[in-house]
């Protein structure tokens, strides 16, 4: 699951498992099995709402896991324009 910051509108997720997304979060369904060494990525795209620094949060929860593995993506934010 991400969590995106109120500065960044989702726009679309691309990855090998359904998304759904609302109130700020983007989900994709879960992995049911996953052999070792095997690997899935997944992109969420987004728009900015505004400028200055933000961070997205990424959260992977398991069976295996004690508790969840939580990764950031700090990134700036700024205006662009097409003169």
């Amino acid at each position: 699951m991400a969590t995106l910051p109120n500065c960044l509108d989702f726009d679309s997720a691309d990855g090998p498992r359904e998304v759904t997304s609302g109130d700020g979060k983007v989900t994709f369904d879960p992995i049911e099995t996953m052999p070792a060494g095997d690997r899935e990525e997944y992109t969420d795209t987004c728009k900015p709402a505004g400028n200055g620094n933000v961070c997205c949060q990424y959260a992977l929860t398991s069976k295996m896991l004690e508790r969840e593995v939580i990764g950031e993506e700090p990134t700036r934010l700024s205006e662009t324009s097409n003169n």
